[in-house]
C-alpha cells in the first residue's frame, strides 16, 4: 500500500515481518513508520475522512456507525472541551 504496490487480502499484511530482515527489505516496522511520517510532514491528507464529536456524543456515534448512517468513513472523539 505505501509503496504502490496493493493487494488487498485479510490477514495478508501480517506476512511481512514485524521488524526489517538484517540486509533490508520490507517490514511492517517501516511501512508504519514511513506512513506517520508523510502524515506528519502533510504528504498525505486525512481532512475528511472524520467527523469529530464531543464523547457525550459517543452512543448516537457508535449507532450510525453501526447502521452505516455516517456522513464520513469513521469519527474521532475530541476530549479537549
Amino acid at each position: 500500500m505505501f509503496h504502490r504496490y496493493v493487494t488487498l487480502r485479510s490477514g495478508w499484511e501480517w506476512q511481512v515481518p514485524l521488524d526489517p530482515p538484517p540486509f533490508g527489505g520490507p517490514s511492517m516496522r517501516r511501512n508504519v513508520d514511513q506512513a506517520l511520517r508523510w502524515l506528519a510532514d502533510g504528504s498525505i491528507s486525512v481532512a475528511g475522512l472524520a467527523d469529530r464529536f464531543p464523547p457525550t456524543e459517543a452512543a448516537r456515534v457508535y449507532a450510525a456507525l453501526a447502521d452505516g448512517t455516517t456522513s464520513r468513513l469513521t469519527a474521532l472523539f475530541d476530549w479537549r472541551g
